[in-house]
């Protein structure tokens, strides 16, 4: 039978229209339908799926005048959140499984505009079925919906379909608020990326903590900015992040580097995580205050520690490295640094600001350092050590070698060594300057020698408590200036004339030698001599750097030429003279108290006898200030 033309139209209510088995059926529909030889058309006004309403939509099955047919299913449909994502869930749709979400966990209400498109056949695969839903959820709130965080928030919109979906909106992640844009690809096969997560916001310490993320006391304060996790598949994963530090107070004692709230600061990194464990940081940047880095990580496999680090820059205060890298064993950090030249100033002042017998002066990290060629090394204003090659290295209690090669201002050498000898349980030290005025001002000891050579020499055995280093220092043809205490003890032997020279160009001295013994910030003088044309002196005692303390005693003997000739006559020269050291023209002096302004006294009368009679003057408690 051929026909020509068919149409008709009905009303229908209380009805259930199954649109997608195994899908639940919309009930109690009401609609108008129409239909002709070519489609049928039921628009609906009112029906639900269970809490569901359907507040109007559409069904069409067209081409009923071929050999196949589209169902077309589309409508607006509002109510709780849980039964759209359950209905969403549904076997044929597994969404929310997909998306890692239990409707059970959820709150708040939702409204969409759904619509599906299929052949109409029986059990038809859902991989021919286009589907489309595109909406909106207010009052919302996700149980453990990212990062295992819950989610919340007052409107989030809704757009998704085959392909995969996007949500954004404005939201709370654990507590924190969060410009938020989620895309979820369903096919992750064709796609580049199964979820990304884009988060723009700022978190405070406390809520950073609440993540897993605190980095106290290193970071505190608020950070803003934005956040990128991508999950490509099931086992590997991304995180970029671009972080503004501004209101961020970084600290980094090991480097002696702070930057406070207000100064500018930014971050860049990508985080590469493999099944949730972080892998590698294979780029980063950071720029704040004076700290300027770029380089890369590696964490340990179990992804609870760092394994290595690459800085191919670092700058902080007035430090300059180039490829600096630190591989962290169990034992300590190996460090090395390429080039470029570094401020050891704060670190001195650091070590000088301990307390020695606080608990910290105690505790040191391990560290291995090395470093092939630096420009410079500031140890303080004007002292500095250029084209410097070092090897630095600590075991936690004990110093086991440093090793340190450059020049002084000038260019003189300087050469340090403090290394174990083979077989002997000793370690050796040994230190030599081609200007030692130089060397001595360059590393803080004084700044009141002109020229010279030094040489000193020592030895410390391995396993004596605190390991004293018992050693002898000589210095050869050198100039004394600026003295102001030798100044007090010349002035009160009334060799004034001595002190108009220490204040011009210098005393000069032929030679001075001196055994000592060091034993962390106190030196012990065994015995100290020093002599030139001029006048010669003889010190023993103590000076206590941690206490800041002297307790120091000596001789001083002017014409010192001339009591060298007299002491040569046999006899009568070691009658007058009174032992190796001392003059017939001397004074006897003591130096104690406080290291930066001790008390100073001399016994003149000693400068008017012979050695033979010095110690009838002795009897005198303090001489004569």
């Amino acid at each position: 039978v051929a026909v020509d033309r068919l149409e008709g139209d009905f009303d229908a209510s209380e009805t259930v229209v199954h649109y997608l088995k195994p899908l639940p059926p919309i009930e109690n529909a009401a609609g108008h339908a129409s239909f002709t030889d070519k489609e049928f058309v039921v628009d609906f006004t009112q029906g639900g799926i269970g809490r569901i309403a359907v507040q109007g939509g559409k069904l069409r099955i067209s081409g009923l005048d071929r050999m196949d047919q589209l169902i077309e299913v589309n409508g607006t449909a509002a109510g709780p959140l849980p039964d759209v994502l359950t209905l969403l869930d549904n076997p044929r749709l597994g969404y929310a499984s997909k998306l890692g979400i239990d409707p059970a966990a959820t709150a708040g209400s939702a409204r969409a505009d759904i619509s599906f498109a299929f052949p109409a056949k029986k059990d038809v695969d859902f991989d021919h079925v286009k589907m489309t839903v595109k909406g909106e959820a207010t009052d919302v709130a996700l149980a453990g919906a990212l990062f295992d965080q819950d989610v919340s928030a007052k409107t989030l919109t809704v757009d998704l379909n085959n392909a995969g979906m996007d949500v954004s909106g404005d939201a709370h992640l654990a507590g924190i608020p969060v410009a938020l844009q989620w895309r979820e690809n369903f096919d992750s096969d064709k796609a580049e990326f199964r979820s990304r997560f884009v988060l723009v916001g700022t978190a405070g310490a406390d809520q950073r903590q609440a993540l897993g993320l605190d980095m106290r006391p290193y970071v505190d304060g608020p950070i803003s900015g934005e956040v990128v996790f991508t999950q490509f598949d099931a086992e590997r994963a991304r995180v970029d992040a671009d972080l503004d530090l501004t209101a961020t107070v970084v600290d980094i004692p090991e480097i002696v580097w702070r930057k406070e709230a207000g100064e500018a600061g930014n971050a860049r990194l990508t985080l590469d995580l493999l099944n949730d464990t972080p892998v590698a940081i294979p780029n980063a940047t950071v720029t704040a205050g004076t700290l300027a880095a770029e380089g890369s990580l590696q964490f340990t496999p179990e992804g609870d520690g760092i394994r290595s680090v690459r800085l191919g820059r670092l700058d902080f205060g007035r430090s300059r490295l180039r490829d600096v890298a630190a591989t962290f064993t169990p034992t300590r950090p190996e460090i090395t640094i390429g080039g470029g030249e570094i401020d050891a100033e704060p670190l001195l002042e650091r070590e000088e600001e301990v307390s020695p017998t606080s608990d910290e002066a105690d505790a040191s990290d391990p560290l291995l350092l090395s470093a092939q060629h630096l420009d410079r090394v500031i140890l303080g204003e004007g002292r500095e050590i250029i084209n410097v090659s070092a090897l630095l290295d600590h075991d936690g209690e004990h110093w086991q070698r440093i090793l340190v090669d450059g020049a002084l201002k000038g260019g003189s050498a300087f050469a340090l060594r403090y290394e174990p000898e083979a077989n002997t349980g000793k370690l050796a030290f040994s230190m030599v300057a081609e200007n030692a005025g130089e060397a001595l001002r360059t590393i803080g000891v004084i700044d009141n020698v002109i020229g010279g050579r030094l040489t000193v020499t020592g030895e410390a055995v391995a396993d004596e408590p605190r390991r004293p280093l018992r050693g002898r220092a000589e210095i050869s043809e050198f100039r004394l200036v600026r003295a102001p205490v030798l100044a007090r003890v010349l002035t009160l032997a009334t060799l004034t004339g001595f002190v108009d020279v220490l204040t011009g160009e210098g005393l000069l001295f032929n030679r001075f030698t001196s055994d000592f013994t060091k034993t962390d910030g106190r030196l012990d003088v065994e015995l100290a001599r020093a002599h030139g044309p001029s006048i010669g002196l003889t010190a023993t005692g103590t000076v206590d750097f941690d206490a800041r303390t002297v307790d120091v005693e000596g001789t001083i003997a002017p014409a010192y030429l001339v009591n060298s000739l007299l002491g040569n006559i046999p006899l009568v020269g070691d009658l007058l003279q009174g032992g190796k050291g001392e003059g017939v023209f001397a004074a006897t002096y003591q130096v104690r108290g406080a290291l930066d302004e001790p008390q100073v006294t001399v016994n003149p009368l000693a400068a008017l006898a012979p050695g033979f009679l010095r110690g009838l003057f002795d009897i005198f408690d303090g001489g004569g200030e």
